[in-house]
């Protein structure tokens, strides 16, 4: 029995995405858990500080938070 090996995704492949369909596909191509998403977005985002409104939400809300974020690509203009 083999086993395909998923390279990891790099925070270049991330930077040239620009459709929430194209990430979340690469998500889970890689298999890549919600945390695991929130920090490669941070990451490919130059590790911005992100502040929410009510504290610190739930782990699912602070992904579309950074995810929103990430795709409005207010970022890139920094």
């Amino acid at each position: 029995m083999s086993t395909k090996k998923i390279p990891i995704l790099s925070e270049n492949e991330v930077k040239r995405c620009f459709k929430r369909k194209t990430l979340e596909d690469k998500f889970q191509e890689h298999s890549m858990s919600v945390h695991q998403r929130i920090e490669l977005l941070l990451q490919a985002m130059g590790n911005p500080a992100i502040s929410y409104a009510s504290g610190f939400p739930h782990e699912k809300i602070r992904y579309e938070i950074v995810l929103d974020t990430f795709l409005s690509g207010i970022w890139r203009e920094t």
